[in-house]
């Protein structure tokens, strides 16, 4: 009954229309007061601090400066064109730039939120004016903005290995090869998408133009490397390479660019603060989430009624004891 009321009232908050982190709330702390009614609600407050009070969690402000600072700086624009001359030439050419930019975003950014804003801004138009309807154009922005968390540095990778403990850069190396498959395999569904709606392609490939452009991106196409590399090289943590990451975009955008201006600036720690406060809130929402769950032992009695379920046919073919048994489990997690 806890259990239901718990997630019940959390999806039912949520098609309400509230946002998910008050949905989160708003369940846990009417659970408290209805089935917990001795406990003061200031240990709410306790658990929500304790979740975000992790000192690796400070790269995520940092993460998100970088994809700030390099959209602001003129580093994003430099991504477009080297991708491109290199994959503009394809059948479909602009949705290929769309998602080799966004990989080679993630290498800085790890964010699917900041890929989206800064790419989604400049090709979405561009692909419109190409000829491309307006819902491929979002759909493969938003789609390949998914590499974001994936291709390191990642946002989401720091946040669940300071949840679960666990090496930062072994979770940076995980995620490259996946990554990249997966930029791989949406560059193949727009090819075949563009064949058959006879979407453009750009000018054809020219030497010249990749060395041009990759001579101009270079910045961007360096900075992954400096950071995975000092983050596996053991030169700094995830925490430090955030501020790595940030203060080089900074002097790139603003001392070798010169296209960031100090107004620029201002905007970017603003917007940045607000998705690391975005981020952080929902982490503080879930701690006391997961702490409920945990207080009424639902991770037990399902862990239990996983083992001792067997297999389905044991019920369907009259074992009553493990048919009974699973019953039983299944009312218990329910209570």
């Amino acid at each position: 009954m806890i259990v239901a009321f718990l997630l019940g009232g959390m999806l039912l908050l949520t098609a309400l229309g509230l946002p998910l982190v008050f949905s989160i709330l708003g369940a846990s702390v009417a659970t408290l007061l209805i089935f917990r009614p001795g406990l003061p609600l200031e240990i709410t407050a306790q658990f929500f601090v304790s979740g975000i009070e992790h000192h690796p969690l400070l790269a995520l402000a940092f993460f998100f400066l970088a994809g700030e600072l390099m959209n602001a700086g003129g580093i994003t624009k430099r991504i477009v064109d080297f991708a491109n001359a290199l994959v503009g030439h394809i059948r479909g050419g602009l949705a290929h730039v769309n998602i080799v930019s966004s990989m080679l975003f993630a290498g800085i950014s790890g964010s699917a939120v900041a890929d989206t804003a800064a790419l989604g801004s400049v090709l979405i138009p561009a692909m419109k004016r190409a000829g491309y309807s307006g819902a491929f154009s979002a759909a493969v922005t938003q789609t390949s903005a998914v590499i974001g968390p994936i291709i390191p540095p990642s946002i989401p990778m720091i946040v669940f290995a300071v949840l679960a403990e666990t090496s930062v850069g072994k979770l940076f190396v995980a995620g490259i090869l996946p990554g990249a498959l997966i930029g791989l395999g949406l560059m193949a569904v727009a090819y075949a998408i563009s064949r058959r709606r006879d979407y453009p392609r750009e000018a054809a490939i020219s030497f010249e133009r990749v060395l041009h452009t990759g001579w101009r991106a270079l910045p961007a196409i360096v900075a992954p490397v400096i950071i995975v590399g000092g983050v596996l090289g053991g030169v700094f943590t995830a925490t430090e390479a955030g501020t790595v990451a940030a203060a080089y975009c900074f002097v790139v955008g603003r001392f070798v660019l010169r296209e960031l201006a100090w107004a620029d600036c201002w905007e970017a720690l603003v917007r940045a603060a607000i998705g690391t406060a975005t981020v952080l809130v929902i982490l503080g929402a879930a701690t006391i989430f997961a702490w409920i769950v945990a207080e009424l032992q639902v991770s037990t009695a399902l862990a239990e009624l996983m083992f001792e379920i067997g297999p389905l046919d044991h019920a369907l073919t009259g074992d009553t004891n493990t048919a009974s048994t699973s019953l039983s489990l299944g009312y218990r997690l329910m209570l």
